[in-house]
């Protein structure tokens, strides 16, 4: 695989258009932001913790299976151990470029009747910008409903921060996550679908909304709501900050970190809530949502150093 280099100043972005166009190296002021893999095989093998994977549609649904409009939707089963539908397949899947500069690449993923997207049965398109400016990696896609019928649509991110983002310091004790979060939407086992619990005023959001939490050091995985702000990880003696900033429709938080002693720490954002289609088909409840014949919906990042 060939990377498409991007290059601004002092900055550098790497993206891989054979495997979902992810940016897997961002690297600017000499610290590197993603958690990069090491070799394409390494990351054949785990295409959704490395830099920034796109889903598709993101998270959980339960059994795969959900009803919309009177048509029964099955995906495939891509955790098998729990029985459920996970991200998808576009994190591994190649995009077409269609323009590049030194600075920006666009690229495009489309879903035919003829060559569709797994079981999902619709004809969609995506494209994806990423560009570098002064101001940082601005990441834009469009995801557009090319069938004849309304379309389900959510959109997430697999975001792979460096946990130790400063050169030559890993010290777990030395950074902290901040994440902008109003309630945490509980999951329970064994399939890690929401129970319709949600929990306001926790130690952990208490956390995430000021100090900050230690993003190494024991496993994480917390489901949430968005609330006015984005991601910030901090490193402690610099006062040096990676911030993620996301557009209103990314509306959910699931905050992920392997093991806890990997190295990285996941901020996902996404459009929808997991298993949405089955918890609620209403935007305000759930995120579910569905384009109309030909409509689009746009989501944004926006991700730099401080």
């Amino acid at each position: 695989m060939e990377n498409i280099v991007l290059e601004l100043n002092s900055s550098r972005a790497e993206i891989c258009a054979d495997m979902g166009c992810n940016c897997i190296s961002y690297i600017t002021e000499g610290c590197e932001l993603m958690r990069r893999p090491a070799s394409p095989e390494v990351h054949r093998n785990a295409p959704n913790v490395y830099g920034v994977p796109l889903l598709f549609p993101p998270n959980r649904i339960r059994g795969g299976r959900f009803t919309f409009d009177g048509r029964e939707y099955q995906l495939p089963i891509t955790e098998p151990e729990r029985g459920n539908f996970i991200h998808g397949t576009l994190s591994e899947t190649a995009f077409d470029v269609v323009e590049q500069t030194a600075a920006s690449v666009m690229l495009r993923y489309e879903a035919t009747e003829d060559k569709p997207y797994l079981t999902f049965p619709h004809a969609f398109d995506i494209v994806v910008r990423w560009e570098l400016k002064e101001d940082g990696l601005h990441h834009t896609v469009t995801a557009t409903n090319r069938s004849q019928s309304r379309m389900p649509v959510g959109v997430g991110f697999h975001t792979a921060l460096n946990a130790y983002f400063m050169p030559d310091d890993r010290e777990p004790s030395h950074y902290r996550i901040r994440l902008s979060s109003e309630e945490e939407i509980v999951n329970g086992p064994p399939m890690f679908i929401p129970t319709g619990e949600r929990k306001r005023d926790t130690e952990l959001l208490t956390l995430l909304n000021g100090e900050g939490y230690q993003p190494q050091g024991e496993y994480m995985s917390r489901h949430l709501l968005r609330g006015d702000g984005g991601a910030q990880l901090v490193h402690l003696p610099s006062g040096r900050s990676v911030h993620y900033d996301v557009s209103d429709a990314l509306r959910y938080w699931v905050l992920w970190n392997g093991n806890g002693t990997q190295g990285f720490v996941c901020p996902e954002p996404q459009t929808w809530m997991i298993d949405a289609p089955n918890q609620s088909q209403d935007t305000e409840k759930s995120g579910f949502r569905a384009l109309e014949p030909g409509e689009s919906l746009t989501v944004q990042t926006h991700l730099y150093l401080r």
